[in-house]
This record gives C-alpha cells, sequence and structure tokens, in this order.
C-alpha cells in the first residue's frame, strides 16, 4: 500500500474512533490531537494538490537588457525560430511578459492604472525642467565660448582670428536642436527619467489618460492571428503599446506544457508598480536566465538586474547566456585557430567566462543570492547566436541584411566550418548554443520534478509518523481512562460530583485573584518591554538609513562676465556643488531586513513573555488551589492538566501585520538629485508607517489582555472537572456497555498500531 492510501486509511479510521467512543477519553482526544500535529484529510489533499500544481508549472525567469535578444532566445526555445513575440525596440516596448501552454491562443493585457499615468506625467515634467535648464546652460557656454574666441588675448591671437571665423566655429542652434541634444544628454545620465518622458509623450500621442484602455483578453483561432494582434500592444508602433503594463500569453506549443516563462522588462524601469511586480515574480522562479550580449558582457546594468533576484532565498538554478557571440569571433586574438570556427567558438567561451567570474568574484557581486552561478559557471555559461540559429532554420529568401551579411563574413573566415552541408550544420548548430540552452532546461526540469517529489514523500512520511505516534498516545489515553473507570465506583464519583459543587465558590476565587494579578503584571510590563524594541529597532533603522545617503562634488560654471574672465585666465570661474545619491536597492533590502527582523524579534518577545506567564500562571493558580481546596475526591494531577489547557487559551497572542515595502520603493539602481530625495521621502514615510504599525500592535496586544480580564478562569476549570466527572457518572450507570465499548476501542487501536 502506498504511503499516502496507509495516511489517509489510517485518518479515516481515527475518525471513525472519535465518533463513535470520543466520550469515553473526553478533552484527552483532542489535546492528543493536537499533540500529534497531524493534519486534516483535507488539509493533506490541499498541500499535495499545491505541491503537483507547483510542479506541473515550473517558473522560468528571462531577465537582459533591452536588444540582449531575449526576444530571438524565446522565439528559437519556444516557437520554433518564428517570431512570435516582437522585439522591443525601447524600455517602453519591453512590458513585462509570461508565456504559459493554453488550448487556444490567447493573451490577457494588463493595463497601466490611472496613478501609474499620473506618475509618468509628474517624471515628465520634471524631466522637461531639467532640458529647459540645460539648454540654458549650453547657450550660456557657447556666448562665453564665442566671447572667447573673439577676445583679443594678444596681437598674435587677433592677427589669427576674426569675428567672422569665430561665428562660422560656433555656429548658432535653433531650439529644437539644443532641445534633441540636451535630451540626448540626460538621456544616459537618468535613463529612468527619460523613459517615463518618452512613455508619457506615446500616450498623448495615443490620447492621453482617458484613453487608457480596460484590461482584457481576446482568444484567436491561429498563432499567426494572435502574433498579427500583439503588435497593438506591445510593438514598438503599436497603438495601445504605451498604456501596456503586463502581457500574459497562452499558446498551444509543446514546449510550453509544465512551464511558465516570466519575460522581464530591462533596467531603467521607470513604472515601479510594474518593476515590483517584475521583482515578485521573478522571487518564485525555479530558474533564471541572464541574457548578456557577448560583446558588451555582464556590465553594471546586467549587474543591477541580478540585484533583482538579491531577496529571492534559495535560487540555485541561475544561468548567464553570452548572446550574440557570432559577433565576436573576428577579432585579432582568434587569428591562430587556423580556420577552425570551433576552436574559435570554445576560446571565446573561455575568455568569457574568465571575464565572468572576474566579476562574480568582486566584492560588489559578493551579496547578490547568485546561488551556484559562481561556482559552477562552465557549466551555467552558456553562448548564443540568433543570427545562427535563422540560418539553420529560416530559407535565405527570409534572410534579411545582418544574416546575409554575418553569413558572408562567417564563410570568408571560417571556410572548413561551410565546407559541406553537414560541415555547415554541424557549425550553426555549435554557433547558435540552442542544444545547450534547452540541455539545462531538460537540467531544472529533472531537478524541480526530483525536489518535489522529495517534497510530497518527505510530507507524506512526516504526516504518517504523526498519525501512528497519534495512534499510540490515544491507546495510552484510552488504557487510564479504563483504568479509571474500573477503579471507580457510583457513590464516590456521585461524592465527588457533591464536592466539587462545594469547593467550586472558593476555588474560583482563589484562581481568580491569581490570574487577575499576574494579568494585571503582564499588561503593565510587556507594552514596555515591546515599545523599548520599538524604539531601539527605529533608531538603528534610521541611522543605517541615513547613512545610506552619499553625495558627491561636481563642478560648474558661473553665469556672469566675471566669472567668464577668471575661466579664461584659469583662476576660477566655477563653483563646486553637492549632489545627493542613493543606491536605492541597497537601501530597499536593508528595510526589507529590518522588517523581517522587527516582525520576528515581536513575535520573539511576546512568545518568550508568554511561556514564561504561563509557566507562572500554571505554577501560582495551582499552588492557590491546593491551599484554598482540601478534597478527598479532587485529584492535583486531574486539576494541574485542566489548569494547563484553561491556561493555554486564556493568552491569545496577535500576529504582527507590518506594512510591505511601497511600490514607490522599488527603483533600480543609484538615484540622485529628486529622485534620491523622492526616494529619501519614500523611505522615511514607509519607516514612519512601519513604527505606526508597530505600535498598534502593542495597542492590539494591550486589548487582547483586556479581553482576556473579562473571562473567567475559576468557571473554565471547574466546568470542565465537572463535565468529566458527570460524564464517569453516566458510564458507571451502564457498567456493562461500557466496558465492552473500551474493550472495543482498544481492540481497533492494537489493530491499527500493528
Amino acid at each position: 500500500m502506498q504511503v499516502k492510501d496507509q495516511l489517509i486509511q489510517q485518518l479515516k479510521q481515527v475518525q471513525v474512533i472519535q465518533t463513535q467512543f470520543g466520550d469515553l477519553i473526553g478533552n484527552d482526544f483532542k489535546s492528543a490531537i493536537d499533540d500529534s500535529k497531524v493534519h486534516s484529510i483535507g488539509d493533506i489533499e490541499n498541500h499535495l494538490k499545491i505541491l503537483k500544481e507547483e510542479n506541473r508549472t515550473l517558473q522560468i525567469g528571462i531577465i537582459g537588457r533591452v536588444k540582449a535578444g531575449k526576444s530571438s532566445l524565446l522565439n528559437a526555445l519556444f516557437f520554433d525560430g518564428k517570431d512570435v513575440l516582437p522585439h522591443a525596440a525601447t524600455p517602453m516596448t519591453a512590458a513585462l511578459t509570461t508565456l504559459s501552454y493554453g488550448d487556444r491562443p490567447a493573451m490577457r493585457v494588463e493595463f497601466f492604472s490611472k496613478i501609474d499615468l499620473l506618475a509618468f506625467e509628474r517624471l515628465f515634467k520634471d524631466h522637461e525642467e531639467a532640458i529647459s535648464k540645460g539648454i540654458e546652460e549650453k547657450k550660456q557656454h557657447r556666448q562665453q565660448a564665442a566671447l572667447r574666441v573673439t577676445a583679443p588675448t594678444s596681437n598674435i591671437a587677433a592677427s589669427r582670428k576674426s569675428p567672422s571665423v569665430a561665428v562660422r566655429a560656433i555656429p548658432e542652434k535653433t531650439d529644437n536642436e539644443w532641445y534633441d541634444i540636451v535630451k540626448k544628454e540626460l538621456q544616459s545620465k537618468n535613463p529612468s527619467t527619460a523613459s517615463a518622458h518618452e512613455l508619457w509623450c506615446n500616450v498623448v500621442e495615443a490620447g492621453g489618460i482617458e484613453k487608457r484602455p480596460k484590461d482584457l483578453r481576446i482568444e484567436k483561432n491561429s498563432i499567426a492571428e494572435l502574433s498579427r494582434s500583439l503588435g497593438d500592444y506591445v510593438g514598438a508602433k503599436g497603438r495601445h503599446t504605451p498604456y501596456t503594463k503586463c502581457l500574459h500569453l497562452e499558446l498551444p506549443f509543446e514546449s510550453l506544457k509544465d512551464i511558465c516563462v516570466v519575460d522581464t522588462p530591462g533596467l531603467n524601469d521607470p513604472i515601479l508598480s510594474r518593476e515590483k511586480r517584475t521583482q515578485d515574480m521573478l522571487k518564485e522562479c525555479d530558474a533564471v536566465f541572464v541574457i548578456s550580449p557577448a560583446g558588451q558582457f555582464l556590465t553594471t546594468q546586467d549587474l543591477e538586474l541580478l540585484e533583482r533576484l538579491a531577496s529571492r532565498e534559495g535560487v540555485r538554478e541561475i544561468f548567464v547566456i553570452a548572446s550574440q557571440i557570432d559577433g565576436q569571433l573576428f577579432g585579432a586574438e582568434l587569428q591562430d585557430c587556423a580556420g577552425e570556427i570551433l576552436e574559435a567558438i570554445s576560446r571565446q567561451k573561455k575568455s568569457l567566462i574568465k571575464q565572468a567570474q572576474k566579476v562574480f568574484d568582486s566584492e560588489a557581486v559578493q551579496r547578490l543570492q547568485i546561488g551556484d552561478l559562481s561556482e559552477q559557471l562552465e557549466q551555467r555559461m552558456l553562448t548564443t547566436s540568433s543570427v545562427a540559429y535563422a540560418m539553420q532554420t529560416l530559407p535565405p529568401a527570409k534572410w534579411n541584411d545582418t544574416i546575409k551579411h554575418a553569413d558572408e563574413m562567417l564563410q570568408k573566415k571560417y571556410p572548413l566550418g561551410f565546407a559541406n552541408p553537414e560541415q555547415r550544420k554541424q557549425t550553426l548548430e555549435a554557433l547558435s548554443g540552442l542544444p545547450s540552452v534547452v540541455q539545462s532546461l531538460h537540467h531544472v526540469r529533472h531537478h524541480k520534478t526530483n525536489i518535489f517529489a522529495c517534497r510530497e514523500s518527505d510530507y507524506l512520511d512526516g504526516q504518517l509518523q504523526a498519525s501512528e505516534a497519534l495512534v499510540s498516545a490515544l491507546k495510552v489515553r484510552a488504557e487510564k481512562h479504563q483504568s479509571i473507570f474500573i477503579n471507580s465506583d457510583l457513590g464516590e464519583v456521585n461524592a465527588r460530583l457533591k464536592e466539587i459543587n462545594s469547593v467550586r465558590k472558593v476555588g474560583i476565587a482563589s484562581a481568580v485573584t491569581v490570574y487577575d494579578q499576574l494579568l494585571q503584571d503582564l499588561r503593565i510590563n510587556l507594552p514596555i518591554e515591546l515599545k523599548k524594541l520599538i524604539n531601539t529597532s527605529f533608531e538603528k533603522a534610521s541611522s543605517k538609513a541615513e547613512s545610506a545617503k552619499g553625495s558627491e562634488l561636481r563642478t560648474r560654471n558661473v553665469s556672469g562676465m566675471w566669472s567668464w574672465m577668471k575661466r579664461v585666465v584659469g583662476t576660477g570661474g566655477t563653483e563646486d556643488y553637492s549632489v545627493m545619491i542613493i543606491d536605492a536597492a541597497s537601501v530597499r533590502r536593508e528595510f526589507e531586513n529590518f522588517s523581517a527582523i522587527l516582525e520576528t524579534s515581536l513575535i520573539e518577545l511576546v512568545g518568550k513573555t508568554g511561556i514564561k506567564w504561563r509557566n507562572d500562571a500554571n505554577k501560582d493558580i495551582l499552588a492557590a488551589l491546593r491551599e484554598a481546596i482540601d478534597s478527598t475526591y479532587i485529584d492535583v494531577n486531574e486539576i494541574k492538566r485542566n489548569l494547563r489547557n484553561v491556561v493555554n487559551d486564556m493568552l491569545s497572542v496577535p500576529v504582527p501585520e507590518l506594512p510591505s515595502i511601497p511600490d514607490n520603493m522599488y527603483a533600480t539602481g543609484k538615484l540622485e538629485s529628486s529622485q534620491a530625495v523622492a526616494f529619501g521621502e519614500a523611505a522615511k514615510e514607509y519607516l514612519d508607517n512601519l513604527k505606526k504599525l508597530s505600535g498598534t500592535y502593542v495597542e492590539k496586544f494591550e486589548k487582547q489582555l483586556k479581553e482576556s480580564e473579562k473571562k473567567s478562569i475559576g468557571e473554565a476549570l471547574f466546568d470542565d472537572l465537572l463535565q468529566e466527572a458527570e460524564e464517569l457518572r453516566k458510564q458507571l450507570k451502564d457498567c456493562q456497555a461500557t466496558k465492552q465499548r473500551y474493550d472495543k476501542l482498544l481492540s481497533l487501536l492494537e489493530e491499527m498500531a500493528a
């Protein structure tokens, strides 16, 4: 019999026993189940269903810069090279995309919210102000340069240059030309804001906020139909592209069965809500492929993309793909390969591995959680060429100019690799790198299957052991109750009931007096300790947040003739100014860690205090009851057991509900000036909110302590004693039937334990 079947059968038998014989054991039945930690049949089935669902849907993340070759790789891997996914032209067309299997081609489109679009508008205005300021500075510099050229610094200089020559050397520009120059410069300095500027322009051109479409789902009859529709939502010129936030594709490709591919936008995403969604989805990925062009391999941008994985613990399946490798096979260092293209590919890969190892060994990358990547680079660093794959799969009539040029250059440089059709096939397969990527995907699938198979097996084994322990515990408790039944007589039980009722009032008064004092002490002392913990924690967090702010000293020209003259003679005319710098990802990680540590600390403090309080309550109340009650018919051990159950039920501990990191803190990279200020304000607001909710937790706990005062511990304690004595009296009234029921119960438990 399989473990699952054995477990379910055993738990069903426990249910039958509880229904038919639960009254014989009383409260001991419930406490035995609670102590065993065994789950209900429904919970077990649900948990196994979740495990199977996770096992069935393997999450694979794809991250990389725009134009790194993500779409080409995905089209090659999953769609036989067909251009199902449009190639993103800019960060704005690089929507967050998920690919999964569906019986019919379909897509679900999520559009930006009104709040998102209003945020773009604000960033647009900030960027426009920066452009205007930059144009003004450019014009001032031009005027000063023109004056410097025409200034009569010496007779020789005057004879060499004339005003007419100066004007030709520094021609006047139109406002539009200045605008384009400054805009281009700012784009390289602050690509995130520049992207938001571009997006808002596209939104206005598409009709503005009021024309924002509603989220939709579209089904098509064929892949071709769906592919044609995609251009409207994620194409470079799509009419709805400016509004598209996320695209979810369901496609009837066998290669997508059992997996979900998460294709993330590139860096510099100004849409913080989408950046947060991207990070959340990446955290759930079972494997991640980082794509970086071989010609600009593992740049700062790629490392910033890897930071998106930093908060995901336990991700071991990370691979790096050096794309567009075909463009790196014509360097001087490969001339001694004697036309052997396979040797050239091998050497280039070794060079890239060496470069990657140097990057991953650097201090800046040590903090990233990149699993086994740095230790297994030879297996986890792959090379690909979408051009080579296109040469394999497309007829020459469909080749574009890029493919034609690559084919010409490769045949010229490496003629031996293209000497005959078989040699050509082998060369292009090695150059495309697709078999290695497919093999890595198979490795991930197999690895994940094993993990979930082990998880399911471990879970079922653990539950079966818990169930067997439950059966043993029930047998022990049934034997104890049977012994009490055998050694009791009706007269003694009646006397016991009478005695319990007679001492009940005194016992309640004694228990309540001690309990109230203990509860009052807890109400005074615990909130003080919690507040002290919160204040100390926030002092440290505020200090860390402040230290995360940095500044850079920069120099700018001072306007005015006197300042210009100083610059001409090299004696000044400039001024230093400070720019605030914040590493957004580092600050966010600090806050995430702080929030988690704070939550754990609150729970630990309350938990430890609660354990001590319960122990004191059990000890002090039991001592008070022993002193107040002198009864032949009340067993101290019974009082102790009942007291423990009652005290545990009296004090409930709330779980802290602390806020998660807000969307406006999901910026990436180093922020400066107004962006750094805005991020700093968001961080402060989050800390303030966190502190406020921590205080709310203390208030909530104080409220629950007040609610505990309303409960009567004495009544709860003596009600249990009365109930058990009353149940024993019923059993003794029908002695023979009860004896048979005990025999039957123990026989069933022995059969289950065998």
